[in-house]
């Protein structure tokens, strides 16, 4: 590219960026661009972070119960061989 297009390249993407920086127009970006992404993505992912909390509750209920099962297991084996 010559330097005089360059320069005019450079120039335009500086406005633009001094546009943007303003708070009116980055309150539209956020509002018209940013939010509706955002709640698009959340609808779309909201299934499988459900899916995933539901998963690590029933993990830590089974690794609870497995772990209760073997506590009163020992007791009992440990009754047991005193009987004996």
């Amino acid at each position: 590219m010559s330097l005089k297009l360059k320069s005019i390249c450079v120039d335009i993407i500086d406005k633009c960026v001094d546009e943007i920086k303003e708070e009116n127009n980055m309150n539209k970006i956020k509002s018209e661009l940013l939010d509706p992404c955002v709640n698009y993505i959340l609808k779309k992912i909201y299934p499988y972070i459900l899916a995933t909390c539901i998963t690590f509750v029933l993990i830590f209920l089974m690794i609870s119960a497995i772990l209760i099962i073997l506590i009163f297991n020992k007791k009992i084996n440990n009754i047991n061989k005193s009987i004996i």
